[in-house]
């Protein structure tokens, strides 16, 4: 069965923060140039500062492989960029010119047959229909659940252009969202709440190797120290003056930790809790103490929720 390498392209985002990551992009853009079946591969990275991105540039040009590689483009953007901003920013410059896409994060790597298992794959299902149903795409999924139970990363899916398309414009008027750390949590859940009309094949095999190490300098890793420090706030005290301390010390805490809630309401927005349960998880013994937190804050948190909920509900064909 034939497959055409130019009907696919893979696509990398990368934000270069720390020295010692640039050698996980190289190891990256080398898995991904050395691919069995060779397609066109689109780069778009930012960096942390100059320094960076020469140290960046001079790495990756030293290797050949890379360097030599004539279906490989990779662009520097002149500003920290967003994963998902370079991602609507690659497929906007090629202009959606390939029917199916695929994903790597930049300290990732492929198996040298990943493409052309996806591509193939494609192929099969397209030679061979489901009555009244449409192919959107495919997905690793190496568990007996499927994506409609349980949600797969981003990086999982080889996704038709038109719903990727969809999605970023259907964002259009929520930059914030779209400009998110975790947007590619919300592109994940879009995809497995996609209508039952469209369908995705389930592919019971991975051909991505994810990195588990280095997670401290990583965006959950930042996010998990930073919640560490929520456990010496255990049980509000009753008595006046210890109690008003406590608030305190819990206000300023808030205040100190404002992105881990902001990333928290983020992310269970998106799969449709209320904003009062979001709350109780999050403060959990603290929520008793609702009244007596910063307002202004509260409100701040009570706008996102619901301006992520209306997005969602924009995209998704299943509702939350």
């Amino acid at each position: 069965m034939e497959v055409y390498p130019k009907d696919f392209c893979i696509l990398l985002a990368s934000h270069i923060s720390y020295e010692h990551r640039i050698p996980f992009l190289v190891e990256c853009l080398e898995s991904l140039v050395k691919q069995s079946l060779s397609v066109p591969i689109y780069v778009s990275m930012s960096f942390e500062n100059k320094e960076l991105q020469e140290k960046t540039v001079l790495n990756v040009e030293s290797q050949e492989t890379i360097l030599n590689c004539p279906f490989i483009k990779i662009v520097c953007q002149p500003k920290k960029t967003p994963q998902m901003i370079h991602f609507q920013y690659l497929l906007e410059a090629i202009g959606y010119k390939h029917d199916w896409i695929m994903f790597c994060d930049d300290d990732d790597t492929y198996h040298e047959d990943r493409s052309l298992n996806f591509a193939y794959q494609i192929q099969q299902a397209k030679q061979n229909p489901v009555d009244g149903c449409k192919l959107i795409g495919l997905y690793e999924g190496v568990t007996e659940k499927t994506h409609r139970e349980q949600r797969q990363e981003y990086w999982t899916y080889c996704v038709h252009k038109d719903t990727i398309k969809t999605f970023f414009e259907k964002l259009k008027g929520y930059p914030a969202i779209l400009a998110d750390k975790c947007c590619d949590v919300l592109f994940a859940e879009y995809l497995r709440r996609s209508s039952p009309e469209q369908y995705f094949i389930q592919l019971k095999k991975s051909f991505y190797n994810y990195r588990v190490e280095d997670n401290d300098t990583s965006i959950t890793g930042n996010i998990q120290k930073n919640k560490i420090l929520y456990e010496e706030f255990q049980e509000p005290p009753t008595e006046d003056e210890k109690r008003k301390t406590y608030i305190e010390k819990w206000n300023k805490y808030i205040k100190e930790n404002k992105g881990v809630y902001i990333h928290d309401v983020y992310l269970r927005t998106l799969v449709g809790l209320d904003f009062e349960t979001i709350l109780k998880a999050e403060f959990l013994q603290n929520y008793e103490l609702i009244e007596e937190m910063d307002s202004e804050f509260i409100d701040y948190l009570r706008n996102w929720h619901n301006e992520i909920k209306t997005a969602a509900n924009s995209l998704y064909d299943i509702e939350i």
